[in-house]
C-alpha cells in the first residue's frame, strides 16, 4: 500500500497532501513556482498551458501524474507528446522525483517498447506518441496530458480524442507557442471562459529554478520581437 503520510519535519497533515500543491511540496520535495500554482489548483476539465522553453512544464506534468496515481485518483493516466523520444523525456523525469523522493518502491518502471509506470495500487501511466497515432488507439484513460501539443498534427488528434470518449477524462495541454492550429484554438477556448476551459501563460523567465541570465542573453542576442524569443 502506498504511504502518503508526510515527513514529520513539515507541518502538513495527510488532509493537506490531497492539494495538489501541498503534494508536490511535502511528498516529491519540490515547490511548484508562482505560475504553476493556480494550474494545479484550478478545477477546469481542460486545461491548456502555453509556456515557454525551460518554464517547468514537464517537472509540473510528472508531479500531478504522479499524485494522480499515488493518491488513487487516476487509475488509467497517459502523457503523450510529438514523438516517442520527447514522451520518454516525461517518464524519465518522473523516475527522477520518484528517486529523489525516495518513491521508487511504490512503482514499477518498464522500459519496454510500450514504456508503463504501474504504481502497486495498481494505477498506471503509459506514455504514447503522437507520430504513431495507431498506437494509441483502442484504450479509455482517466486522465490524458498531451505535451507540446501544437507541435501534433492533425490526424493524431482523430486518435487521442477518442481515449477520452468512455471516462470523460480531463485533458491538459502543454506547449510552446507555434501557428494556430489545433493547440492555438483550445487556448483560445480557455481565454474565452467556455465552459470547463482554462487557460494559462507563463515564461522562461517566470522560473525561478533555471538561470535567469542565460535567458536575458538569449533575448539580447536575438532581440525580444524575434520568432524565437517570441515562440520559447
Amino acid at each position: 500500500m502506498v504511504d502518503i503520510t508526510p515527513p514529520q519535519y513539515l507541518d502538513i497533515t495527510e488532509d493537506d497532501i490531497k492539494d495538489p500543491v501541498l503534494f508536490q511540496v511535502g511528498m516529491l520535495n519540490q515547490e511548484p513556482h508562482s505560475k504553476q500554482i493556480p494550474i494545479l489548483q484550478s478545477k477546469a476539465k481542460y486545461k491548456v498551458i502555453s509556456c515557454g522553453i525551460r518554464a517547468g512544464k514537464t517537472q509540473m506534468i510528472a508531479g500531478e501524474l504522479i499524485r494522480g496515481a499515488e493518491l488513487n485518483l487516476f487509475k488509467k493516466q497517459i502523457a503523450i507528446a510529438p514523438t516517442y523520444k520527447q514522451s520518454l523525456i516525461i517518464y524519465d523525469k518522473i523516475y527522477l522525483i520518484m528517486a529523489k523522493a525516495n518513491l521508487l518502491n511504490d512503482a514499477q518502471f518498464i522500459t519496454s517498447h510500450h514504456p508503463r509506470i504501474t504504481f502497486v495500487n495498481k494505477c498506471y501511466i503509459d506514455f504514447g506518441s503522437a507520430d504513431r497515432p495507431d498506437t494509441l488507439r483502442g484504450e479509455a484513460y482517466d486522465r490524458v496530458f498531451i505535451d507540446e501539443a501544437s507541435f501534433i498534427k492533425g490526424h493524431a488528434w482523430n486518435a487521442i480524442r477518442p481515449l477520452t470518449f468512455d471516462t470523460g477524462a480531463p485533458i491538459w495541454q502543454t506547449s510552446t507557442a507555434f501557428g494556430q492550429g489545433r493547440f492555438y484554438e483550445d487556448y483560445q477556448r480557455g481565454i474565452k471562459g467556455e465552459n470547463d476551459w482554462e487557460s494559462f501563460h507563463f515564461s522562461s523567465l517566470d522560473n525561478p529554478y533555471i538561470d535567469r541570465a542565460t535567458i536575458l542573453k538569449e533575448i539580447e542576442e536575438f532581440g525580444e520581437n524575434s520568432s524565437y524569443v517570441q515562440t520559447e
